[in-house]
């Protein structure tokens, strides 16, 4: 009794134990979405340092007097910045001759507005498609850049490059960051040759959540300018906050929201670059009142409020972003076009608050860009004789004080220390600064160098832990003149972590308690007499069950990841209608009524991880499900895994713990006796295993290197080796081969409704739709439903049963979407040449039977020949085959200098981009890999890891040719038939791996190795059976 009772209480203490722990992982992460985007701490300097308020205007629409009459109107707004297009296309509508009187006047008449001018759109003469095109070459843009730079110069200071180059609309169809940066180059270095002072702001990035080459997110679009080293191209970030259908502090900042804070992407992308010293301007930013806006709908008052909190909330928590300018003032546009939404000329907020929050100040200012003459930041009152220049500020004698007025609840000084004595006396509303030393006359900061031998610039704190209002900070200099000691003060927010820290200390506490309780109980319960009770209840739920319940629970642990997935559902079925938007709500809603919480993540998580080491052959089979789902992971503890990881993980604790349990119960086979076991196959995988060890330690690039050789290399392997060493029997095999063909289902299904829907396809060649369900690339599905289509079709014609009929209609959907995805390799080569090789494998009637069926199919695919992707294949330039060829060229010198161990694992995109691509290939630089099997291993791991594959490969097709010739008249119809589909998609995998990926993919690397692991368990068994003198093929 007693035993029980500390057993109940164990399990009591464990449960306390996972809530505590649940409740600290869910306040973790609640706390650190809570505080994204928001800075903590002293900000520093940027370039440039600029910050303000303006708005985007149609100058050109007015006369003369008009023109007076809005700039003045404008100024007296609170505006002190206007953004001003300057189109190209009617500046320049012929080549050669320009069209300035509109464009002078304004410039002329904008006085001591900051103007921005864009440059923008394009003429017919130098894009026929459409003026808002970019031109066909970089040149003439540059031209008519230095033109304007060369006119406007001496009045003009900031210049943005583009418009919205991430919207294909905006890109002649296509976005192309590449394209876009090098246009960017030559206008800047055009601009500079005759103002080298001016500052050149990037194009001001549409806010959208598509991440095709039709359009692409602001914030992916700005990485791939990194990615291509763009970043000392331009000297601001732009972005185009506007705020939709939500309030400015709406804190969501997710890549599928689209509002306010979105613009906190951007920033994050700059500081992952290392390009945190630059400023971010939105210069476009609002909420539109029109009835058919794109930009979602408000009413006027809501407009104006929004507008002057999304102000206040980027004064106070935004420093890196420097001037905001507002949609708009009045467009140039009809009456009835959808940007009259955004005027704000007659609904102006009633107050437009001065800039002067959180963030750096400089001490002293120019007027514009190179000029030697400036001036004391208007934000602080100078007092007695000081000076100004690009150090920053200097006294003349003591008693000269600064009065600086701020928002904020801490406050430094950038100062310069280089004198022997001298001082500042400061106070904060009247009061000693608390953050530093005093004296008899108050609180000081001293201005003499930690080590004389050297001038000390540093950001140092006077007063912390203010209240978060307006403050006044007096500083009185004492001696030191002559040292320009003052450059500048930053204003901060320390984070308030004292209720946090004491709710993760009761936690801790709680837990500690709970930890030592499950000790203590621990240790008088009889585990041994639990867990066999827990088994025997196990076992008496039949088969069928405990597949359902284990199911049931993956998917739960699994529902958040397709709550992501659903977003991006979401976002496509708005433009399908009320009936489908309603359906897709439902659809998430539900997701996230199974698993909304942190909590229940890891309780179901738990739980699946129990029964997976109850039934580990179960969770081998969730490997299968789940594999091609790799692009859909789930967020974990900030790091993102797929669902196969998370459960191969669990099939690995399942195996080590009966592992331990029988070397416990009997003794443990001799090392000598394993070892002598493994076969040609299990070497090869082995020594895979090892050449990729090697090859990632060598890698240029280890951090993409290492996770590849995690999650293509190592799980893989682990995978096939607990097949291999799992005691598996036949319906356990079986179980994986289904779990397989359901994934392919699920797949082609998806890929289905979507294609149905037109929701997440690729558009090809003139308009070509292609399928591509849950992957990035259509091709990936030909790729996955390659090699399962030939074990569904092997049944199919070999079979027999229930399981021929189920297979057989598997196909149906697999089928679809292999030819929907057009495919080229899949469809001319793998699936032919697949249905061929079982028909010679399995001889007789069959061969005949996959003869008829592969001209079947070559007369059905008649009417692809006319299609542009299919005529792409015998384009003699330009089209697939010529990239194919270039890149194949390119591999072979690549192979050439790494030739020993490659360039590692997922180094071959940065080798090829960095080094290899061929001039003529650049319209297709973002390849990571050969597109060639034999090219692939070689590249990535040299000649060694191409001979391991060839030895991998002979080990495959010597044991499963023993297999057929052994257990033709030896197994079931079903059995053998397997292994003939198992032959016929590794014959898929190496012809079309010919002209695309193969192995280094996620879900293809895990079926490659569950067919060796399968196809050796089979030789295994067979070889077993017939020592015993048994007909019936029954798997270890």
């Amino acid at each position: 009794m007693k035993t029980k009772r500390a057993l109940i209480l164990t399990l009591v203490c464990l449960i306390g134990l996972a809530v505590v722990t649940g409740v600290a992982l869910v306040m973790t992460r609640q706390h650190a979405q809570t505080t994204r985007g928001l800075f903590f701490g002293f900000p520093e300097p940027l370039t440039p340092p600029h910050c303000g308020l303006g708005v985007n205007v149609a100058l050109e629409q007015y006369d003369a007097a008009q023109l007076t009459a809005e700039l003045a109107q404008i100024k007296q707004s609170g505006f002190s910045w206007i953004r001003q297009t300057f189109p190209w296309a009617q500046i320049e509508s012929e080549q050669g001759q320009f069209a300035w009187e509109k464009w002078d006047r304004i410039v002329q008449q904008s006085g001591d507005l900051n103007l921005i001018a864009v440059l923008d759109t394009s003429p017919t003469w130098a894009a026929p498609t459409s003026n808002l095109h970019s031109p066909t070459t970089a040149l003439p843009f540059a031209n008519f850049a230095r033109s304007l730079a060369l006119r406007y110069g001496d009045r003009l200071d900031y210049y943005q490059i583009w418009d919205e180059p991430n919207l294909g609309d905006r890109w002649r169809g296509e976005v192309n960051p590449i394209e876009y940066a090098e246009l960017l180059r030559q206008a800047r270095d055009a601009i500079q040759q005759v103002d080298p002072t001016a500052t050149i702001i990037l194009a001001g990035l549409a806010p959208t959540v598509e991440t095709s080459s039709a359009n692409l997110a602001d914030w992916l679009f700005l990485r791939r300018l990194y990615e291509v080293g763009a970043r000392d191209l331009f000297d601001v970030v732009a972005g185009k906050p506007y705020g939709f259908d939500t309030t400015p502090d709406d804190h969501r900042i997710d890549p599928n929201i689209l509002n306010f804070q979105h613009l906190v992407l951007l920033r994050e992308e700059m500081e992952q670059h290392g390009d945190s010293g630059k400023a971010v301007w939105a210069t476009h930013f609002g909420w539109n009142t029109a009835a058919l806006s794109a930009w979602g709908r408000v009413t006027p008052e809501q407009q104006r409020a929004y507008t002057q909190r999304a102000i206040e909330f980027a004064r106070e928590n935004w420093p890196w972003l420097g001037v905001m300018t507002i949609e708009a003032w009045e467009p140039n546009a009809p009456q009835d076009n959808p940007r009259w939404g955004f005027a704000l000329k007659n609904n102006l907020p009633e107050t437009l608050a001065p800039w002067g929050g959180l963030g750096y100040y400089p001490a002293a200012l120019t007027a514009r860009p190179g000029d030697p003459r400036y001036q004391p930041n208007p934000l602080a009152t100078f007092t007695g004789e000081w000076r100004f220049s690009e150090l920053g500020a200097d006294w003349s004698g003591s008693g000269d004080k600064v009065t600086i007025l701020f928002r904020g609840t801490d406050l430094a000084l950038r100062v310069r220390r280089a004198a022997d004595r001298a001082n500042f006396y400061l106070t904060i509303d009247s009061q000693p600064a608390n953050a530093l030393p005093r004296d008899e006359r108050g609180a000081y900061l001293q201005l003499i160098p930690p080590d004389a031998r050297f001038t000390d610039i540093q950001t140092i704190p006077v007063a912390t832990g203010l209240a978060d209002t307006d403050h006044i900070a007096e500083i009185v200099a004492e001696r030191g003149w002559n040292q320009w000691s003052l450059i500048g003060w930053s204003v901060g927010r320390t984070e308030e972590h004292g209720p946090l820290n004491t709710a993760y200390g009761l936690l801790l506490a709680s837990g500690l308690l709970f930890a030592a309780g499950a000790v203590s109980f621990g240790r008088k319960a009889d585990w041994g007499d639990f867990g066999r009770k827990v088994a025997a209840l196990w076992s008496r739920l039949s088969s069928s069950k405990q597949i359902i319940i284990t199911l049931i629970t993956a998917l739960i642990v699994y529902a958040s990841a397709w709550m992501t997935w659903g977003v991006d559902l979401a976002a496509a079925y708005r433009r399908a209608g009320d009936t489908t938007n309603i359906l897709a709500t439902l659809a998430a809603a539900t997701i996230f009524y199974v698993s909304p919480w942190l909590i229940l993540t890891l309780i179901s998580g738990l739980i699946l991880l129990s029964l997976i080491i109850l039934r580990l052959d179960l969770g081998l089979a969730l490997v299968a499900l789940f594999a091609p789902f790799f692009f859909l992971p789930r967020q974990l503890f900030e790091s993102a895994f797929s669902m196969s990881e998370l459960i191969l993980l669990m099939c690995v604790v399942s195996f080590a713990l009966r592992k331990t349990y029988s070397v416990k119960r009997d003794k443990a086979p001799a090392l000598h006796a394993s070892v002598r076991r493994l076969t040609a196959l299990d070497w090869s995988v082995l020594a895979l295993l090892t050449v990729s060890v090697v090859a990632t330690l060598l890698a240029d690039y280890h951090t993409f290197a290492l996770r590849e050789f995690r999650v293509i290399i190592l799980e893989p392997v682990i995978y096939y080796a607990l097949v291999r060493a799992a005691n598996l029997d036949r319906q356990a095999v079986w179980r994986m081969v289904d779990f397989l063909m359901l994934a392919g289902v699920l797949v082609a299904v998806i890929g289905l409704v979507q294609y149905a829907f037109n929701l997440n396809i690729i558009t090809a060649e003139e308009g070509t739709r292609r399928l591509r369900s849950v992957y990035g690339s259509p091709n990936n599905v030909g790729l996955f439903l390659g090699r399962v289509f030939p074990i569904g079709l092997a049944l199919l014609l070999l079979g027999h049963g229930r399981r021929r009929l189920l297979y057989g209609l598997a196909l149906i959907p697999i089928v679809a979407a292999i030819l929907l995805s057009q495919s080229r390799g899949a469809i001319f080569i793998g699936l032919p040449l697949s249905i061929l090789a079982i028909g010679l494998l399995a001889g007789g009637r069959w061969l005949w039977a996959a003869l008829g069926l592969i001209g079947v199919g070559a007369l059905a695919a008649l009417p692809l020949l006319n299609s542009p992707r299919v005529q792409a294949i015998f384009s003699g330039s330009g089209g697939t085959s010529f990239f194919r060829l270039a890149l194949w060229k390119s591999s072979l010198e690549m192979i050439r200098d790494h030739p020993l161990f490659g360039v590692g694992p997922d180094n071959f995109l940065y080798a090829y981009r960095g080094r290899y691509m061929l001039p003529e290939a650049w319209q297709e630089s973002f390849l990571s890999h050969p597109h060639n099997v034999l090219l692939d291993f070689a590249a990535r791991l040299g000649l060694i890891g191409l001979g391991v594959f060839i030895w991998l490969q002979m080990a495959f097709w010597s044991t499963a040719f023993r297999v057929v010739r052994q257990a033709r008249h030896a197994v079931t119809l079903d059995q053998w038939a397997l292994i003939v589909g198992l032959m016929a998609s590794m014959i898929d995998f190496l012809t079309h791996g010919l002209v695309d990926a193969s192995y280094f993919v996620v879900d293809l690397a895990f079926v490659f190795m569950l067919t060796l692991a399968l196809v050796q368990q089979a030789d295994a068994a067979v070889t077993e059976r017939q020592a015993a003198g048994s007909g019936d093929l029954r798997y270890n």
